[in-house]
Formats: C-alpha cells, sequence, structure tokens
C-alpha cells in the first residue's frame, strides 16, 4: 500500500461528494457532453491524489461495476422501450440520465467507498449526525462482513462433503436446511459479539484511536475542487 498524495479529512470527502452530486443532478449533459469529460476527469484527478492504493481500488471499482451495468441496462429498457415521448427525447434523457447516475457512482467511490470504513465512520460522528445511527451503520457493516463470512464456510463445508451430484429438488432441500442452520449460527454469534461488547463498557457510542482535525490542505482542496466543479457547471 502507498501513501496518498492528499490524505483528506472524512468531512472534506462528504461534503466534496454532496457538492459534486449537486452539481452533477443540475447539470443536462445532453447539450453539452464535454461537461460530462470535464467531471470524469476532475474525479480522476481527485482520485489520483487520494487513493491508498490506487490498483487495489481500481480492481475494486471493476468488481462493483457490475452493478453500474446492471443499472444502466434497467434505465435503458425503462426509458427507451416503456416511454410514451418521441425517440430523440427518449435517448436525450437517457443519455442524461446515464452519464448522471455513472458520475455519481464514481464520485462515491472515490470520495467514501475508496475510504477507511472506520475513518467514514469518524468523520460522520465529527458531522454531529445521531450516535444511534451511526451505530446501527457501523454494525450493520460488522454484521455483513460476519454473514459473508459464515455463509463461505457453511458452503465451503458443504461442498467438501460432496461426492455425487444430487437431484434438483435434493439440492434445494438440502440449501433450505444450510440456510436454515446458518442462519441459526448468525444469530447466535451475533448475540455473543453483543454480549462482549457490554461486557468491555460499551455504551451505544463508538471510541475511536485517531482524532481528525481539519488542515489548511483540506480547506485549499474543498475551495480549489467545489471552484473547479462549479465553473464546469456554469461554462
Amino acid at each position: 500500500m502507498t501513501s496518498p498524495v492528499l490524505f483528506l479529512d472524512p468531512r472534506v470527502r462528504f461534503i466534496s461528494l454532496l457538492v459534486s452530486t449537486m452539481l452533477i443532478f443540475s447539470t443536462f449533459f445532453p447539450a453539452a457532453f464535454w461537461k460530462f469529460g470535464a467531471f470524469l476527469l476532475c474525479i480522476f484527478v481527485v482520485f489520483w491524489l487520494i487513493s491508498l492504493d490506487k490498483a487495489r481500488s481500481l480492481r475494486n471499482f471493476f468488481r462493483l461495476s457490475m452493478f453500474l451495468i446492471s443499472l444502466l441496462l434497467f434505465l435503458a429498457v425503462v426509458i427507451l422501450i416503456f416511454s410514451t415521448e418521441a425517440f430523440k427525447q427518449r435517448l436525450e434523457n437517457f443519455l442524461d440520465l446515464a452519464t448522471k447516475t455513472f458520475l455519481i457512482f464514481v464520485s462515491t467511490f472515490v470520495f467514501i467507498i475508496d475510504s477507511d470504513f472506520s475513518d467514514f465512520i469518524k468523520g460522520f460522528y465529527l458531522c454531529r449526525l445521531p450516535s444511534g445511527f451511526l451505530t446501527m451503520l457501523t454494525f450493520a457493516y460488522r454484521y455483513f462482513i460476519l454473514f459473508q463470512e459464515e455463509l463461505l464456510s457453511v458452503f465451503q463445508a458443504r461442498v467438501s462433503r460432496t461426492i455425487n451430484r444430487r437431484p434438483f429438488f435434493e439440492e434445494l432441500k438440502i440449501t433450505g436446511l444450510i440456510l436454515n442452520q446458518y442462519l441459526v449460527r448468525l444469530l447466535e454469534r451475533s448475540e455473543k459479539i453483543y454480549a462482549a461488547l457490554l461486557s468491555r463498557g460499551f455504551q451505544g457510542r463508538l471510541g475511536f484511536l485517531v482524532s481528525f482535525k481539519l488542515k489548511k490542505s483540506d480547506y485549499i482542496f474543498l475551495f480549489l475542487f467545489s471552484s473547479v466543479i462549479t465553473v464546469i457547471k456554469f461554462l
């Protein structure tokens, strides 16, 4: 892992995402497609400046892009086939919505998904968001990891014990029994984790070892980034 050229405070990442999202939403791209390229170039420069590990981040982006492709295909079907407007208007609407979706997806990945999750939650705490919501968000993320690990271990055990291929309905029945056992194990582990947290003094608010403080570079980045994308929007 390499050090980023510029380390941003999580609050600056969040504000930058909000600013870029608002400006992207308010831009009609079919009227000026060069703005799409300008926005994308600006976000790519930010990615190069703040990414911790560019190669790993690009691999993660291409994995997540399958979701983006599915979403764009869904939008194409809904707008181009089921809309009652003229074809030119439908095409413009699809291109506008597709470019906005792509840019917001890339912006979210660069500013939020590609950052460390604990830093992201700490930034939300510093933004004075409700602690109950943030605790729920943190537990949802941790339990998702637990869910993934348990599911992988259960199906790996099943594959290791399978010799001959069974009929489809028998496989379906066995899969249902495995999922039932899996959910029971998941609930048991989640209860043990929560009990362990309570035994260590957990009172609904998470503690962090890292303490963030806004630096001059954070203010300069936020000003320059907001200024550039605002100029792109209103040109």
